[in-house]
């Protein structure tokens, strides 16, 4: 399956269509026969990270195969499989009469499409040869810092075969100003892509080879890089995960690829009013701090920006006093240290200290904002100003949000079941370095949008009347600690907490007490933190309807 403009449909099928036939003109190679045994193998050992993913296995073996136990032979049939049974495979099935094409575009193309143009772009042509490819149990966390600052997280789990990475810079959208909005974004998806040594495609294969992934990341208070690949291969999915993480390329032709992707990106949020509503609520809220602009940033910013700005950006985000970087998963503790420290220490700290941004007081009054776009539903924000990581009230207020929140909340039992005014209902809760916010955000007919505010204000307005019940208190304290630990089995969601945590200056415990914490939040607490948020007096409405 693939996504594209229009405009490219039937030269993009041609080519898919010539890459799948093009298995019968040869046999794979070893390599990409290799590479394929990996992933289908490492699709198994990642599933075992969870009792979620075990159970969905299993079921799913019983109901449709009737063996649980399917797979205790099942990989060694994969990794017994030879070319030429690939090839014989392909020869089979891939032949035109047995092709079936699927085919969903905009209703109101100028461009008619009919079922013979489909045939037509799908025929069989004999490909070009292609060139040959190129060779090319919770255990406690322990903490180090590097000579030059750098601060290091090994924490060893040999229960599966996989191991995580995970970097983290304080940077993201708070350390963006008006006028390079938008250059962590872009950063995001060049990093890594390519580098000194490999390009992109040399790169992408090399992933194939270790069976995992390693990607940047943006967000609003971080920017980063993740790596997740099996046990197996820890010595080169280290030293792939630095070789993109030190020595990024920034090649050209990505740039302007990536460039385009975010330009239409922020094309399409005009027509997404859900995103429109919150990003008026946001500058509302936050008229002269970062977390006010775009994650995408302005369209100026992302056609000026060149390679020279996101080498800048790369170097600032580099800076080891600025940084932390997790690992998580079946290693020797000793052995990693061997890997990273090396290369880590030669990062050099940078002189420009990383100012905190000023906050912004919150609402004193109400605010209105109110747009208008020609489409069928209304789209509203009602929020207020939030709270920290670091405030002692933000465990009181995620119980409050799970209350409110999701098909068992407050506000969709009362808003969309009983009272029919929502297409869509919930509650928010965004927290930052600097405080964030607390909405409900509701998708209405416009017709009824008078009606659907008067409804959430009545909502907020029972929570900080009264103490919410026991039953429900109990029912989202259950709900979020289960969850939590749920994900917690995953190496990728403890990376994650431990370099975060470290990098917020939070307590180190903080990924292992979470469900304490939650737990000991009691009826009071909550009522007590909604009246401290939810004032109904000094709140920002944000509403984008026809």
């Amino acid at each position: 399956g693939y996504n594209l403009p229009e405009k490219n449909l039937a030269r993009a099928t041609q080519a898919v269509m010539e890459e799948i036939y093009d298995f019968h003109e040869k046999k794979i190679d070893a390599d990409e026969l290799a590479r394929a045994k990996i992933n289908i193998k490492s699709d198994a050992i990642y599933e075992k990270e969870t009792v979620e993913g075990l159970a969905r296995k299993y079921g799913y073996f019983e109901t449709i195969l009737r063996r649980y136990s399917f797979d205790e032979n099942y990989y060694q049939r994969i990794d017994s499989v030879s070319r030429d049974e690939v090839h014989a495979m392909a020869e089979k099935y891939f032949r035109p009469e047995k092709l079936n094409i699927g085919l969903t575009h905009p209703q109101d193309s100028k461009k008619k499409i009919s079922p013979e143009d489909l045939i037509a772009w799908s025929a069989p042509k004999k490909a070009p040869r292609r060139a040959a490819p190129k060779k090319s149990a919770p255990t406690e966390a322990h903490y180090l810092k590097l000579k030059n600052g750098l601060r290091l997280i090994l924490k060893e789990n040999p229960h599966v075969p996989v191991v995580t990475i995970r970097s983290a810079h304080l940077g993201g959208l708070r350390a963006e100003t008006p006028k390079n909005n938008g250059i962590h974004a872009l950063l995001s998806q060049l990093w890594g892509k390519s580098t000194e040594n490999l390009s992109g495609e040399a790169m992408a294969r090399e992933i194939e080879m270790i069976a995992g992934s390693i990607q940047a990341y943006n967000g609003r208070n971080v920017t980063g890089m993740k790596a997740d690949f099996l046990s197996e291969k820890l010595r080169e999915g280290t030293e792939l995960f630095l070789e993109a993480f030190l020595r990024p390329r920034f090649d050209k032709s990505e740039l302007e690829r990536e460039r385009h992707n975010i330009l239409e990106a922020i094309r399409r949020e005009e027509d997404q009013l859900a995103s429109l509503a919150f990003k008026y609520f946001q500058q509302t809220l936050y008229p002269t701090h970062p977390y006010g602009m775009s994650m995408l940033g302005s369209t100026g910013n992302i056609r000026r920006f060149s390679k020279n700005d996101l080498r800048r950006a790369f170097e600032e985000n580099l800076d080891p006093q600025n940084m932390v970087l997790s690992v998580v998963g079946d290693f020797d503790r000793e052995n990693m240290l061997e890997l990273l420290r090396p290369a880590l220490e030669k990062l050099r700290p940078r002189r420009r200290s990383h100012k905190a941004p000023p906050v912004d007081p919150g609402p004193t009054k109400i605010h209105v904002i109110e747009k208008t776009k020609d489409k069928f539903q209304a789209h509203l924000v009602l929020g207020f100003r939030g709270l920290s990581y670091r405030d002692k009230d933000r465990y009181a207020l995620d119980v409050l949000n799970n209350i409110l929140a999701g098909q068992g909340g407050r506000l969709f039992l009362e808003l969309r079941d009983k009272l029919s005014l929502a297409y869509s209902v919930t509650s928010i809760n965004q927290e930052g370095i600097e405080p964030g916010y607390f909405g409900v955000y509701i998708a209405t007919e416009p017709r009824k949008v008078p009606t659907a505010v008067e409804g959430i204000l009545a909502e907020l307005k029972k929570v900080t009347a009264e103490a919410v019940s026991t039953e429900e208190m109990e029912r989202a304290q259950q709900y979020m600690v289960g969850a939590y630990e749920i994900d917690l089995q995953r190496n990728s969601t403890a990376a994650t907490q431990l370099a975060l945590n470290e990098l917020y200056g939070m307590n180190r415990k903080e990924w292992i007490e979470l469900p304490k914490k939650i737990l000991k939040v009691t009826r009071e607490d909550v009522l007590r933190v909604a009246r401290k948020i939810l004032r109904l007096d000094r709140y920002i409405l944000s509403m984008v309807k026809p």
